[in-house]
């Protein structure tokens, strides 16, 4: 359980990660809020500034007459600022500016387009460049000029999952380019 402050008030959290069959993650959020599912290297390391991760999403719906949407995303943070990469199921992707805890602080990027239930996404970062592609929009990278950060956290996020009971995750990778 994990709380989290919400407009002054603190809500309990609940990221649920089920491994399921051969090795696929059904992530759990129990609120309309972000669940992170983070990733740290070995004694705070930070990540390198020229890399990529990706997923492949499934199970993303939306509820009965076109309210929430289940979302997945794809997070870097470094020690002051980050960056998320989010599809939802109703066919909107967005880009996020957020705190190194993964605050939302504002949208850089958005739009939408064709819905689907099931995606890959990549979320690559080349030192002042953020790029997100999503393959139910071509693979058509969504690209931005950023500030340099360097990654202590990579995260899987994901949003409004009570609608069906989890978004299934498949297939994380992370590539560092600078080698």
């Amino acid at each position: 359980m994990i709380k989290k402050e919400v407009n002054g008030v603190y809500k309990e959290l609940l990221l649920l990660i089920v491994k399921h069959k051969q090795g696929d993650t059904l992530l759990l959020v129990n609120d309309a809020m972000w669940g992170y599912l983070y990733f740290n290297l070995p004694n705070n390391e930070t990540f390198s500034a020229n890399n990529e991760i990706s997923i492949n999403a499934g199970n993303l719906l939306t509820a009965a007459g076109g309210g929430a949407s289940e979302c997945v995303g794809l997070a870097e943070m470094g020690k002051n600022a980050g960056f998320l990469g989010v599809y939802c199921g109703n066919g909107t992707w967005s880009i996020y500016s957020t705190s190194n805890t993964g605050v939302i602080i504002r949208q850089l990027a958005g739009a939408n387009i064709i819905q689907s239930q099931s995606v890959q996404m990549v979320l690559d970062m080349n030192t002042t460049t953020l790029s997100f592609s999503i393959d139910a929009d071509g693979n058509r990278p969504h690209t931005l000029k950023i500030p340099l950060i360097k990654p202590v956290q990579i995260a899987i996020v994901a949003s409004h999952t009570y609608i069906t009971g989890g978004v299934l995750i498949q297939n994380f990778t992370y590539t560092d380019h600078s080698s």
